[in-house]
């Protein structure tokens, strides 16, 4: 049996360690909540959110290579962006609220039934 140095075994024990954890490994997923993936490298959900709105606006003409956005705008998508990112802290067990393949019937029906509030509340 070879026998390495102690030295050598602990810095093994660092560098597997150090090579599984810190470095960046992009899956090409998002980032929960509004922060960009520093470690990940992926996206956040607002800035997905944000890069979706930016491809409906540009449906009407509005955007980087048109007219510009505006004030209206621009606060209605931070404000569907910020509350797309919130369903992380405030719904984190609820994934009917994820609207992702994972459960997309109850989001379906999540969304119906919260259209429904929406018109009946309008109606009173």
């Amino acid at each position: 049996m070879i026998h390495q140095p102690l030295h050598f075994r602990r810095l093994s024990i660092v560098v597997t360690i150090w090579g599984t954890t810190l470095l960046p490994v992009d899956a090409g997923a998002f980032v929960p909540g509004g922060l960009k993936g520093a470690a990940t490298g992926g996206k956040s959900h607002k800035q997905m959110t944000r890069e979706a709105l930016d491809v409906f606006y540009a449906e009407y003409g509005y955007g980087a290579d048109a007219k510009p956005l505006t004030k209206t705008m621009s606060y209605a998508r931070e404000q569907i962006a910020d509350a797309n990112a919130s369903v992380d802290n405030n719904y984190p067990s609820t994934s009917a609220r994820h609207c992702d393949a994972e459960n997309l019937q109850a989001c379906s029906d999540l969304i119906k039934d919260l259209y429904q509030e929406t018109v009946d509340s309008l109606k009173n």
